[in-house]
């Protein structure tokens, strides 16, 4: 896991990032009745889109909920909100990690033939890699959710100070 280039990272510690460049770095041994090659590459080239998508969406999401608190947008709407696009984030990667997963194992299915022991290791351990994946990936999400409810709280600290200064004003002006 590498570790964090920014200071300022929201993430809760132990949530792993993987970056596009990571999933296109990643290299894999050939062995004797391994996967086809081309295949594996389609996938992390469509991997790699996936998770750059969901890195800019992130980015967005975050500069959007950091305007509504600016902007002094009720902060328990900005939670509500955040909460609904990371539920819905979080069920849109499950359908697709479930689309993809059927579509390895029919593709699979179609080029071994029969799946002796070998083939169903091989095919376990890319299916427990998927998961680890989805794993990470529902960690982040949740990351991203509870930075949010961080930062409406901080938001919603900062609205009842600005409101108690005007209120102190007002009784120290009426006590003179």
């Amino acid at each position: 896991m590498r570790k964090r280039k920014a200071e300022g990272d929201p993430r809760p510690p132990g949530v792993p990032r993987i970056t596009p460049q990571d999933i296109q770095d990643k290299e894999f041994r050939l062995s004797f009745r391994g996967y086809n090659e081309r295949e594996v590459d389609e996938f992390l080239d469509e991997l790699t889109e996936a998770v750059a998508e969901l890195i800019e969406e992130n980015r967005r999401l975050r500069e959007r909920a950091e305007r509504g608190a600016a902007a002094g947008d009720d902060p328990g709407e900005v939670l509500g909100r955040a909460r609904e696009e990371a539920d819905r984030i979080l069920a849109e990667a499950r359908r697709e990690a479930e689309r993809i997963v059927r579509d390895a194992e029919e593709r699979a299915a179609a080029l071994a033939g029969p799946v002796g022991p070998e083939e169903r290791r091989a095919i376990g351990a890319f299916v427990r890699r998927e998961r680890e994946f989805l794993q990470s990936l529902a960690a982040l999400v949740q990351g991203h959710a509870e930075a949010v409810r961080e930062m409406a709280r901080r938001a919603r600290e900062r609205a009842g100070e600005a409101a108690a200064e005007p209120a102190d004003e007002a009784r120290d002006a009426g006590s003179e």
